[in-house]
């Protein structure tokens, strides 16, 4: 067993020897950036080593992406490295995955406060020689419920009654006890709202007496270890005799790291929470669910299960409430997820009703639906991660540091900023977009997508372009972060991706872009980017207009929120999942066509 210190952050892990120093420092909970799940293809695990007891040499593959000089220096990229001895190393803080991000926010809608997990103060006729019913039946007869499932909250029953002279809270879920609660004992009952994301994963508890939150919260999600897309998540699960277990693992242990952080705000315990609802695309709810989920990745595509679950959280290791329930919503097909189904709720919440709308969820899978008041329409594109900065040269995530603005003043200077203000280390999806929208509208960039000649812009652009190390053509952004040309081909993909998705729809329902009445962006970078930059690269079909575009921001978040507060949009969401028409696009030669289309930039962008 030899041991790691990773000095820079104060934290230690072990390594049995001849382990890869990625997998050692995930057991550890040291989780690196790794959007190619380790497979030593992107170059985003790098580390330094400062120390070490033996050899540490580099690979073929590790000199590939980092120079000469920053080998010599110590860096290596810890998916290459097999660990044979001690070591110290330093760990960039951009290579790391954060535990906290920020990326939380949604609309707001509002609902009827109905909660399936409701709390009633009953006063119970006290038992007698003439009325010596149980407990339990004379809550549940009181109540008209069903009696409860769980042992532990029969255990609760005596002293909870006879507290207060048989005057009892009781907690009921869907028509069934749930729980007693003694008036007096100042316990308030709690459900947690989740959005199990591919690269985030966001939680808020929520008062379900008041039916107000109490604190929210997101973290990266630790299944990024194995890749950055389903795809990557699914291939682990097959080719790992032990992946579905660990990526099981590893979503239950980030909803349970959440839902500690939030109750330790709070000052609340465990046994207060008595729901979790959680949405999340087909992948992520049955991995978190414990189901393979490999035929998915397999033509033609086909999901265990798509309807909602409920399922005790003590059988998946989130000990909450006695009885307490773990409820995911219901799924339309293999790539599209409950986290499109809570989106069209809020939709369907905040009266967004104009009609024909598209909504999308700007994210790795690409989702969307077509809304034409009659019919709704839905496909799933790869769109990849360069969205949220993966695969990108300098991609990064939101966090401290990272460009997530650029501009072009009227001189012609190009403006920037970062995320808090602090030295530019990489550049997130926001700043990419943003990046080359101005690119393109400046003429650094050409309409394909190619990088402008140096002998065809003035000088003030010629001085931005750059030749890296490897020969290729980049331009400068910020401080030494640069945009290269594969990082554009990289974009052009998604939103090529993106764009004839929604052009494949429009078809089928037999409208153009210019019929829309809006086009709803959803998912937490969704937040970020700017109409006027969706627009500027073609993000959606040339024809619509900036002022069409709105931004839900975390819809899946909020819809797993209407899920826990109210019964009507928890059926609302099963109908709508059962209605929705799933556009199957692949080896569809239109869309082959449309995609080629759509990967232009700009006005020449679009396929329409």
């Amino acid at each position: 067993m030899h041991k790691i210190e990773v000095k820079n952050i104060g934290r230690t892990a072990t390594a049995l020897d001849g382990e890869p120093l990625n997998q050692a420092l995930d057991r550890s909970g040291i989780r690196l950036q790794a959007p190619c799940g380790g497979a030593g293809t992107c170059g985003k695990c790098r580390v330094k080593v400062t120390r070490a007891a033996g050899e540490v040499a580099a690979s073929e593959q590790e000199k590939s992406f980092i120079p000469a000089e920053d080998i010599s220096e110590g860096w290596r990229l810890a998916c290459r490295q097999a660990v044979h001895c001690d070591m110290e190393v330093e760990i960039p803080e951009e290579n790391l995955l954060p535990e906290n991000e920020g990326l939380t926010s949604g609309a707001a809608v509002s609902c009827g406060a109905d909660p399936v997990t409701a709390v009633m103060r009953v006063q119970l006729p006290e038992p007698s020689l003439e009325d010596q019913r149980s407990d339990e039946s004379r809550l549940c007869e009181a109540l008209k419920c069903e009696p409860p499932d769980s042992p532990d909250v029969m255990k609760a029953l005596p002293g909870a009654v006879r507290a207060e002279g048989f005057t009892v809270d009781a907690v009921t879920r869907g028509g069934r006890l749930a729980g007693v609660l003694a008036p007096g004992d100042g316990r308030r009952v709690f459900g947690m709202a989740v959005d199990i994301g591919t690269t985030t994963i966001a939680a808020e508890l929520v008062d379900l007496e008041a039916v107000s939150t109490a604190g929210v919260t997101a973290t990266s999600n630790p299944q990024g270890v194995a890749g950055a897309d389903v795809i990557s998540r699914m291939e682990h699960v097959k080719a790992q005799a032990d992946g579905l277990e660990r990526l099981s693992n590893m979503v239950r242990g980030a909803v349970n790291g959440l839902l500690d952080h939030l109750l330790e705000k709070t000052g609340r315990g465990r046994e207060s929470v008595y729901e979790i609802t959680i949405a999340g695309n087909t992948v992520m709810l049955h991995l978190l669910l414990g189901v393979n989920p490999a035929a998915i990745a397999e033509v033609p595509f086909t999901p265990v299960f798509t309807r909602a679950t409920d399922t005790p959280a003590a059988d998946m290791g989130m000990e909450i409430a006695p009885g307490g329930t773990v409820h995911t919503l219901p799924c339309v097909s293999g790539y599209v997820g409950g986290d499109i189904v809570a989106g069209l709720a809020v939709l369907e919440a905040a009266s967004l009703n104009e009609r024909p709308a598209l909504f999308i969820d700007l994210g790795t899978n690409g989702e969307m639906v077509l809304l034409t008041g009659e019919r709704m329409l839905a496909c799933s594109t790869a769109a990849g991660p360069a969205f949220e900065g993966a695969k990108i040269s300098y991609g990064m995530r939101a966090i401290p540091g990272a460009v997530d603005r650029v501009s072009m003043d009227a001189s012609g200077a190009l403006k920037w900023a970062t995320v808090e203000g602090r030295p530019p280390k990489g550049i997130c999806g926001s700043g990419l977009i943003d990046a080359a929208a101005v690119f393109a509208q400046a003429g650094l960039m050409e309409p394909a997508g190619t990088i402008a000649d140096p002998a065809d812009l003035p000088e003030g652009l010629r001085e931005l372009l750059v030749t890296l190390p490897d020969g290729e053509t980049a331009i400068r952004v910020a401080g030494d972060v640069t945009v290269s040309q594969r990082d554009i081909r990289e974009l052009q993909l998604a939103k090529g991706a993106v764009a004839a998705g929604a052009s494949i729809l429009l078809g089928e329902a037999g409208l153009k872009p210019e019929d829309l009445a809006k086009v709803y962006i959803a998912g937490a970078f969704g937040s970020f980017i700017r109409a006027s930059s969706a627009v500027g690269i073609s993000i959606v079909p040339r024809g619509i207009p900036e002022e069409k575009i709105h931004f839900l921001g975390n819809s899946a978040l909020v819809g797993a929120r209407l899920a826990l507060v109210s019964r009507a949009y928890r059926a609302w969401m099963q109908r709508a999942a059962r209605e929705v028409e799933y556009v199957e696009l692949s080896g569809r030669p239109d869309f082959q066509m449309m995609f080629a289309e759509n990967m232009f930039f700009g006005a020449a962008g679009g396929g329409w």
